[in-house]
């Protein structure tokens, strides 16, 4: 028989949450599993104590009518409360609108639910998946007599109260989640002793949902989650409006304040306006389709590919306020096409665009051409000197002046005397108008300039010239050797002569033949001869 074996009472340490260390045979209760809990919950705290609270993913929400109901449908997501901790649903949750007010009147000890505005939230929960049996855990009754109750983590739909009163309760559905939005600018939406996440806003009366807005209550867990919550309702009213103006001409043409033709009393620091706010933007007098009522407008163009940077950096500045004429500044960012952009867009009067572009691509068309007739010529012609361009034919001479390509006309020079013909044409006082006087200003900071194509390379013909020197000399020196090898071969020619001579003498002498080698023999011998002369014997 195996012997039990027995524990000390745990008693946690000053680092708690310890992990534990489990080996086969130990027994494990509802402590050392809540041990094993909290461990886990604190090594993961650090990790999601730096991400930002609300919704990471899905928990998308959609309120349909039933039967004497409405049917509230929460799509499965993740979401990170305000308490650090997550709330994860993993499968599609769907409540009835009186079963989660009795839930919410149940946590309150059974007080009907006030009238007002409220977040439709995300908790996270621990339940008893078997709370509602009557039985006792382990009984020998039950059919199966070792089944535990067990206790679950679960996200469960709930309400948080956010707000009442007359003001806002006369207001619209649009005005007063505007005007919600706005609030909680300042006041964060999530509680932190609950960790609820709110998915969206409920208007309530009477224990019954007047209206719900899926956009303005939920959060995303991203930095400033208020001003995007702001915004993305502040785009859904503008759809709304272009929608509504689509089908209702005489709604976009009425000269309504702002306020009134977007129904919202305040717009986020940075957002994008319809298009149809403004009247022919692009024109002399760009006009507005809304009465201003206080508010200072003005219109710059901006590159398209710096809104989005833009709303980015100036959306977190706060809310301006668009009724009752208190006078806000605002400024609308044109977006211009980038190849479209330059700072002076908007400046008048414009000048002839078409002209402008016709006149570029001929003048570069033409200077196109001479730069590559230039090229040409210096590949032909470079280096030659002016006796030897004088007689080469006409078409490689080089102009006088670069300036012969346009006529005898410099752009500049073009442009300084229409300027004097508009100054002439003024009276005594008058100032030169747009644009002659920031041509003025151009053409004096930086005078006439043509980039000279040039060449350090010398041309074909300069080459070929060099050449035919080059044969002219090799073909002299030639000459000159071919004169020399000459008189060397005479000089040997008279050497051989001698030669022979000499060994027809030396043959005769030695009594030979002349031509048998013998006289060749002693000329070689010559060299080790010594000639001695003979002492004459006296008498002889």
């Amino acid at each position: 028989m195996n012997a039990p074996i027995h524990l000390h009472v745990i008693e946690p340490e000053k680092q708690a949450p310890q992990r534990l260390n489990l080996f086969p045979g130990r027994h494990l209760g509802e402590r050392e599993f809540d041990l094993l809990q909290d461990y886990a919950d604190a090594r993961l705290a650090p990790l999601l104590g730096q991400l930002h609270p609300g919704v990471v993913q899905g928990l998308t929400v959609q309120v349909e009518p039933c039967t004497k109901d409405f049917l509230i449908r929460v799509r499965p997501g993740l979401a990170l409360g305000a308490d650090g901790l997550p709330v994860a649903l993993h499968y599609a949750l769907e409540t009835a609108w009186s079963d989660l007010t009795s839930s919410v009147m149940k946590g309150q000890g059974g007080a009907p639910l006030p009238d007002g505005y409220f977040f439709l939230t995300l908790n996270r929960g621990v339940e008893k998946v078997d709370g509602d049996s009557r039985q006792a855990a382990c009984a020998r009754t039950e059919a199966d007599p070792l089944r535990d109750r067990r206790l679950e983590t679960v996200a469960m739909l709930g309400l948080q109260f956010i707000a009442t009163g007359k003001v806002l309760a006369d207001l619209p559905a649009q005005r007063a989640a505007n005007r919600l939005s706005v609030r909680f600018l300042s006041h964060s939406p999530f509680n932190r002793k609950t960790g609820a996440v709110p998915l969206g806003l409920v208007r309530a009366e009477k224990g019954l949902p007047l209206w719900f807005d899926t956009v303005a209550g939920r959060f995303e867990a991203q930095p400033h989650a208020p001003y995007r919550a702001f915004l993305a309702h502040t785009r859904k009213a503008m759809a709304d409006y272009a929608r509504l103006s689509a089908s209702d001409p005489r709604r976009k043409n009425a000269k309504l304040p702002l306020a009134d033709k977007l129904g919202l009393d305040y717009l986020p620091a940075a957002a994008p306006l319809p298009s149809d706010l403004l009247i022919d933007p692009a024109g002399e007098k760009p006009a507005l389709a809304f009465d201003p009522q206080g508010l200072e407008i003005d219109l710059i163009p901006v590159p398209s590919d710096t809104v989005a940077a833009v709303l980015e950096q100036e959306l977190a500045r706060g809310a301006i306020r668009i009724a009752d004429g208190v006078g806000d500044h605002l400024r609308l960012l044109l977006a211009v096409d980038d190849p479209d952009y330059r700072p002076d867009l908007m400046n008048l009067p414009q000048t002839d665009k078409a002209l402008e572009a016709e006149l570029t691509q001929r003048s570069a068309a033409a200077i196109d051409a001479y730069g590559a007739w230039k090229k040409q010529w210096l590949a032909l012609c470079q280096g030659l000197d002016a006796d030897a361009l004088k007689q080469a034919p006409p078409l490689l001479v080089a102009p006088e002046k670069e300036s012969a390509l346009l006529g005898g006309m410099k752009p500049k020079a073009t442009m300084r005397a229409l300027i004097a013909l508009r100054q002439a044409a003024l009276k005594t006082g008058e100032d030169l108008p747009h644009p002659y006087m920031e041509r003025k200003a151009l053409l004096a900071e930086a005078a006439e300039t043509v980039s000279a194509i040039t060449s350090n390379v010398d041309g074909l013909l300069k080459l070929r010239a060099d050449k035919m020197a080059e044969i002219e000399k090799l073909k002299a020196e030639l000459e000159d050797n071919f004169s020399l090898l000459d008189a060397v071969n005479d000089h040997l020619t008279l050497q051989r002569q001698h030669l022979d001579s000499i060994s027809v003498s030396f043959s005769t002498l030695a009594g030979g033949v002349p031509g048998d080698g013998s006289g060749m023999n002693l000329m070689r011998w010559s060299k080790s001869m010594q000639f001695k002369p003979i002492t004459p014997t006296p008498g002889k």
